[in-house]
């Protein structure tokens, strides 16, 4: 994928950094090179491309920068990502784009890539809106409006609900090979780059968790060494591992304000805390007041309360604090922890609150 305000590359452009023929480029394989940034497409898709940043420092001898983890609602998505990010093949993706399924909206338009080549991507955001409205999906499905098919809150939450998710398939390569890397990864799960990288940083953080049962206070280097990895590939992890941790912390508050909310009439229909993938902690809470719409709770460690016009999505991460309809900033001052009642209070009260969060 193209990560939000990045420029992409292709191999042509790449042989003319280098003042060669795109012929004799692909001979001498530079592009293959074992240091050489890899691609930034999923391994089937054609032609491939590559980030320009990376590439520029990559051929200037700099130091190369790393992508983005966190995914962003304008990031663009080739057809195989598209199909896995609506949850379809991608032949279905690609009979949706072509307009011949009856019944099925019109797909987003696709965003050209690449003045020569117009490579057509797809916008994180598009997506997300048109699998809304998509027949048996969000909205567009059967069930009435704000209700969801689970009724978990935070109060349900065990102790296996704040370690990082299990990955298997990456679980079972670092078992064969600790050190294995992105791009090798990403070969043996036939899955792009990013997302290979994505899974490896997520298995070790699964591991650590474990490691960290017994050793709390567990640096980098000492993780690297128990992992067998590099002291760079275990950096991340830990700091994944710790912002669940900080999940954990917050439940007990958190289930405090979802109980003190029940006592004082209203519904929670779902809540949940976790640690989002740029490693911050949220939590959301749906309420109901005598049988009344839904209305939607965030927190945020680094906010507080607000409100949202919809549930929130904390499987992604959330660079800038959101403003906008719907949204009111809750508490008091710069307190990420008010009490019960003052949000009770609050939400009632439309005037109340800030549109954006206290410094």
């Amino acid at each position: 994928m193209i990560r939000a305000g990045r420029r992409a590359y292709t191999l042509a452009d790449l042989a003319a950094k280098k003042g060669l023929s795109l012929g004799t480029f692909k001979n001498r394989k530079l592009h293959k090179a074992a240091d050489h940034p890899p691609p930034i497409s999923s391994p089937k898709a054609q032609p491939h491309l590559w980030d320009a940043e990376q590439i520029d420092a990559h051929y200037a001898d700099k130091p190369v920068p790393e992508l983005d983890e966190a995914d962003s609602p304008d990031d663009l998505l080739d057809k195989y990502e598209s199909a896995a990010e609506v949850g379809v093949t991608v032949g279905t993706w690609e009979r949706y784009t072509s307009g011949t399924l009856p019944g099925i909206p019109p797909t987003p338009k696709p965003v050209k890539v690449h003045k020569a080549a117009q490579i057509e991507h797809w916008r994180r955001r598009d997506l997300a809106k048109w699998t809304a409205q998509r027949p048996g999906y969000g909205s567009g499905g059967g069930r009435p409006a704000g209700t969801r098919t689970d009724a978990r809150t935070i109060t349900d939450l065990s102790p296996e609900d704040f370690l990082p998710p299990r990955h298997p398939d990456a679980a079972e390569l670092l078992a064969d090979k600790p050190d294995l890397d992105a791009t090798e990864a990403a070969h043996r799960l036939d899955v792009a780059p990013d997302s290979a990288r994505r899974a490896l940083r997520a298995a070790r953080a699964r591991a650590l968790a474990e490691l960290l049962a017994d050793k709390p206070d567990l640096d980098v280097t000492e993780a690297a060494n128990r992992l067998g990895c590099t002291a760079r590939q275990a950096k991340t992890p830990l700091e994944i591992v710790a912002a669940w941790q900080r999940a954990a912390e917050a439940q007990p508050y958190l289930a405090r304000v979802q109980a003190e909310l029940e006592h004082s009439g209203l519904t929670v229909t779902y809540g949940t805390v976790r640690a989002r993938p740029d490693r911050t902690v949220a939590a959301v809470l749906d309420v109901r007041e005598d049988g009344g719409p839904v209305r939607h709770l965030v927190w945020d460690e680094r906010y507080g309360w607000r409100t949202a016009p919809s549930t929130p999505d904390l499987h992604r991460g959330e660079p800038t604090p959101p403003t906008g309809p719907g949204v009111r900033y809750l508490g008091a001052g710069s307190d990420r922890y008010p009490d019960a009642g003052l949000i009770r209070r609050q939400l009632n009260d439309g005037r109340a609150g800030r549109r954006r969060p206290q410094p």
